[in-house]
């Protein structure tokens, strides 16, 4: 079983009349073949710069042994987040995408690559992929 990386797209919402003030949407599609893999909600309240200067978010995955598994199709995981509380400045514009496992014993890991997305790729008024 195997997760694919996330294609996210990045997507701002005018706030007011000034044209420098924007809100930001994260959808995300991860595609995955034939699996028990289903979406977590997402719980992120606190967004901070990691290490390499990126807002960190976290979708978290998990396998659920109820899911029938079909071999014919690849199936679709959703996230939608709303962006906010991100506080994006003039320096720091980018965010890093990680799809995290969370395993029954309560531990996680990271599944994948990182996807890192710049806000002056956002569409405005976008619809989701």
């Amino acid at each position: 079983m195997e997760l694919f990386k996330s294609n996210a797209q990045l997507v701002k919402y005018k706030v007011s009349e000034n044209p420098d003030v924007w809100n930001y949407k994260l959808f995300s599609v991860i595609t995955t073949n034939h699996s028990h893999w289903v979406h977590l909600a997402f719980d992120q309240t606190t967004f901070t710069l990691n290490t390499n200067g990126h807002f960190a978010i976290e979708l978290k995955v998990k396998k659920d042994e109820n899911q029938i598994i079909d071999r014919s199709y690849l199936k679709p995981i959703v996230h939608m987040v709303n962006l906010e509380s991100v506080p994006f400045t003039e320096t720091n514009t980018t965010i890093e995408i990680q799809v995290i496992e969370v395993e029954e014993e309560g531990g996680t890991q990271q599944q994948g690559s990182t996807t890192i997305l710049h806000t002056s790729t956002a569409d405005e008024d976008g619809k989701p992929m």
